[in-house]
């Protein structure tokens, strides 16, 4: 297992982030151990209940033209025109 002080992990954050694709990374402070830095599959195989929790977990996707286009048909009160014209700037 690979050991690192804190202050060589922020020095060479991509090398211990590809050794920790390959194996644990201990990181040390203080002299202690204090985290240990693992790939994601190896996480999830420790974890399963985490995988599957953020497999349960909804996907938000972009809206479709069929969400869009009923608020794109509203009446703007006119009161509020300017405004809707300074947030057009806005928008992509």
């Amino acid at each position: 297992m690979v050991k690192v002080t804190s202050a060589q992990l922020i020095k060479q954050f991509g090398r211990y982030h590809d050794a920790a694709l390959r194996e644990p990374v201990t990181v040390t402070k203080h002299g202690r151990d204090s985290v240990v830095m693992l790939s994601a599959d190896e996480y999830y195989r420790l974890r399963p209940e985490v995988m599957e929790a953020e497999e349960r977990r909804p996907v938000v996707e972009e809206p479709t033209v069929v969400l869009l286009d009923p608020i794109e048909q509203v009446d703007i009160p006119v009161e509020l025109v300017d405004a809707d014209e300074e947030m057009q700037d806005w928008m992509p």
